[in-house]
């Protein structure tokens, strides 16, 4: 059997001659020596899925347990968080994963006006950097779903304060714009001091991947 057949430029080359298989990896010349392998059958599908597990299991390394010192640090954190009052730790419980989950479950289950107004009332002054924290923007998110506008009226003025543009940068921001979004769903009428500055970057927002969920929002309720 001549090699003098097969294309000198190809990259594999694979036959079968006489029960057995031989593969030749390219470019190669012409006439070049051929290394005879055994032929090997193929494997059931059932080895083949185990034997994808455990290149898996050995791609992926076992999880390193945290240092004793950190998982103490944390529980004692989320013991100090859990420990704190409510009242005037407010704006410190809202910027805790844990402490966070407290201040909404406050808000959702108080039982007056006056009492939520009393925990909403932790964030004066904070509103802006609530809007941008992972954890304290749920509870703003929380005290618009829950509350009348007119019990927190400090939120949207703390909002227009930072200047022309703050409304659109929080649109473009990926917790700023959900925010947002509960205030045009909840408080229409006061929105609409923060629906004039999205409306005139309208095109430029309708485009920006979060952006166009509060764009979405304006068309809807606004």
């Amino acid at each position: 059997w001549k090699l003098s057949s097969l294309d000198p430029m190809a990259v594999v080359y694979q036959w079968c001659l006489n029960g057995q298989a031989a593969f030749v990896a390219g470019p190669v010349p012409l006439l070049a020596s051929v290394q005879v392998l055994p032929w090997q059958s193929v494997p059931p599908q059932n080895s083949v899925a185990a034997h994808a597990a455990a290149q898996k299991d050995e791609a992926e390394p076992a999880a390193v347990p945290s240092h004793p010192r950190c998982a103490a640090r944390e529980s004692g954190r989320a013991r100090v968080t859990a420990d704190l009052p409510l009242r005037g730790n407010v704006w410190k419980l809202s910027r805790d994963p844990q402490g966070c989950r407290r201040v909404q479950d406050a808000l959702a289950e108080a039982d007056t006006d006056k009492a939520r107004k009393a925990v909403a009332e932790g964030l004066r002054g904070h509103v802006w950097q609530a809007v941008h924290c992972p954890h304290a923007n749920h509870v703003v998110q929380q005290m618009i779903a829950c509350m009348r506008a007119s019990s927190c009226n400090f939120v949207v003025d703390e909002i227009i304060a930072r200047g022309a543009g703050a409304v659109c940068r929080l649109a473009r921001h990926v917790l700023g714009c959900r925010v947002l979004q509960r205030m045009l769903e909840h408080w229409p009428g006061h929105a609409s001091r923060l629906a004039e500055d999205l409306v005139a970057k309208g095109v430029e927002l309708c485009r920006h991947r979060f952006g166009n969920y509060v764009m979405q929002h304006v068309l809807e309720y606004g």
